[in-house]
């Protein structure tokens, strides 16, 4: 579990800034942390760092950690 609350300062996972957490919310049990760079992000419980919410619609969290979730891209 994370002690990230609204005001602390995280890395975006998008960006790489250190920006503000705006809001929390959460999705089925997925946490998601609206930042102050206007992107949305997620927690990775497996390498505990800031990994991107890749989800197409709002009402859902879809993690992708760019450390944990590696995706080849050689086709």
């Amino acid at each position: 579990m994370t002690d990230i609350k609204e005001d602390s300062i995280v890395k975006c996972a998008f960006c790489r800034k250190d920006v503000k957490v705006t809001s929390i919310i959460e999705h089925e049990g997925e946490t998601a942390y609206n930042l102050a760079c206007f992107h949305r992000n997620t927690f990775c419980p497996t390498c505990s760092q800031m990994a991107k919410d890749d989800s197409d619609t709002i009402r859902e969290v879809v993690r992708l950690c760019e450390t944990c979730d590696a995706v080849s891209e050689e086709a």
